[in-house]
């Protein structure tokens, strides 16, 4: 999926880990890929090779080959393996943080 849809650098970056890390990077990249798109409005019409995630720190977008004002952040789970992706216009302030996600009883 990577070498279809990621850019050449994102491609570079997940080649450049070691194996072991290479399908939580690549989940990583999906996530805050997925979250610039639905905040730029434009969803999956917007093409997943149109434009990079940088990871940073602090992890940051180019697109047309220049940093975007957006600001991203991704968000880990101690007990769970969730990742959440968060893509801002208004607050691109990289050190914005979500202190508490209340996720339902009966999720996995």
């Amino acid at each position: 999926l990577a070498r279809r849809y990621f850019t050449a650098s994102e491609n570079a970056y997940l080649d450049s880990l070691p194996e072991a890390d290479r399908a939580q990077a690549f989940t990583e990249l999906w996530v805050l890929k997925e979250s610039y798109m639905k905040a730029t409005g434009l969803g999956f019409s917007l093409p997943l090779d149109s434009f990079s995630i940088r990871v940073g720190p602090p992890p940051f977008v180019l697109h047309a080959g220049r940093r975007t004002a957006c600001g991203i952040t991704l968000c880990s789970f101690a007990d769970r393996e969730y990742r959440l992706g968060l893509a801002m216009f208004s607050n691109p302030d990289p050190s914005y943080r979500v202190e508490h996600v209340q996720l339902p009883a009966e999720m996995p």
